[in-house]
């Protein structure tokens, strides 16, 4: 993430007395998401973990290849998709999915949604993950 979009976000951390981090390439990342009560997140592989660990996500693209899973996980109601991090609807679209997320209604409703996603041997339902659209 570049520094103008990180300062951005670092106003939404001011406006809703958020606690944030910002992690980049860790090994480790699952023992953050899983501490977490939400995720602003890319749509690529990290977003199955968020959805494993029930924790809800709003999710932007940084490359092309994220869009599809992004889309997925949008139209199934188990993630918000924002949209690509330079897009000028970007400041807007994370506003309103911070807003929407601050109900523990509507971050109930995501986790519930997530739920579905796994059987009970925390394996992801293959009836479920082959509807994703993948843009490889």
């Amino acid at each position: 993430m570049n520094k103008i979009n990180r300062i951005k976000i670092k106003k939404y951390k001011n406006r809703y007395n958020l606690k944030l981090n910002f992690i980049n390439n860790t090994d480790n990342i699952y023992n953050y998401i899983r501490k977490s009560d939400l995720s602003i997140i890319s749509s690529g592989s990290i977003s199955f973990e968020s959805c494993f660990f029930n924790v809800p996500m709003i999710l932007l693209s940084v490359a092309q290849n994220q869009v599809g899973i992004a889309k997925s996980w949008n139209n199934f109601e188990a993630g918000y998709y924002i949209g690509n991090h330079v897009n000028k609807n970007f400041e807007i679209k994370l506003n309103n999915s911070i807003n929407d997320l601050s109900s523990f209604t509507n971050r109930n409703k995501m986790i519930n949604k997530q739920k579905k996603f796994f059987n009970n041997k925390f394996n992801y339902r293959s009836d479920f993950i082959n509807n994703f659209k993948y843009d490889f």
